[in-house]
């Protein structure tokens, strides 16, 4: 494990780091009544990018394709400042982002044999990458793990996963947490009126009783007209 560490160790987040996860209204509803973080079958992504093979890679792809079925992911943002562009994109005007540490995920996900990565991006036309990519097990095969690589137009994202490899090919798996030691934090969306802030104080703090979490508005400015 030290070996693959320090071979692969810009793949590694650093346990310290604050990362968030955007979310529109009806994840954020789930999240909280099933106390439970959804991740997606690796096939079942929207974006056509997700988990494509570089062409330096190109000799890997049968390999990796056929696996996809088994492979889960939950997807998280470093967080530095908020991003215009992903509260846009993944939680709208009805929407929030949840906040908490590298190390208190991976404490949450401990069960689930979930382990946690920093996406790297590149450019995907080059034939000449000079990069590696850690590998995972499934069942007797072992295989790069091209979801750590995303092209560059993506950068904004600055992306953690978490990804989980199941034999079962179920079409998703929702993994417990406990909500309480895990999250710090929750930000209501720039987009969003008044009645939604009061709508996710009320169902944090009335319904679920979450009264140790921290609630605020964004600090995006948004022009109304």
């Amino acid at each position: 494990m030290k070996k693959e560490y320090e071979k692969f160790k810009e793949f590694f987040p650093d346990s310290n780091e604050v990362i968030c996860k955007y979310m529109d209204f009806p994840e954020l509803l789930g999240f909280l009544e099933y106390k439970s973080l959804h991740f997606t079958r690796a096939d079942k992504f929207e974006d056509e990018f997700e988990g494509r093979v570089p062409k330096s890679f190109e000799k890997y792809c049968c390999d990796f394709y056929k696996y996809k079925r088994k492979i889960y992911v939950n997807s998280w943002s470093i967080f530095q400042n908020e991003s215009y562009a992903m509260w846009h994109i993944y939680s709208k005007k009805y929407g929030v982002a949840i906040k908490t540490t590298v190390e208190k995920l991976n404490k949450a996900l401990f069960n689930s044999g979930a382990k946690l990565y920093k996406v790297k991006y590149v450019d995907y036309n080059k034939c000449d990458l000079k990069i590696d990519v850690p590998s995972f097990n499934i069942g007797k095969e072992s295989l790069k793990n091209f979801f750590l690589l995303k092209p560059k137009f993506y950068e904004y994202e600055r992306e953690i996963r978490a990804i989980v490899i199941d034999d079962k090919e179920l079409p998703f798996i929702d993994v417990a947490v406990n909500i309480e030691s895990f999250l710090d934090e929750v930000i209501i969306s720039p987009f969003a009126d008044n009645w939604f802030t009061g709508l996710v104080k009320d169902l944090i703090y009335n319904r679920y009783n979450m009264d140790f979490l921290k609630i605020f508005c964004s600090d995006v400015e948004i022009v109304r007209i």
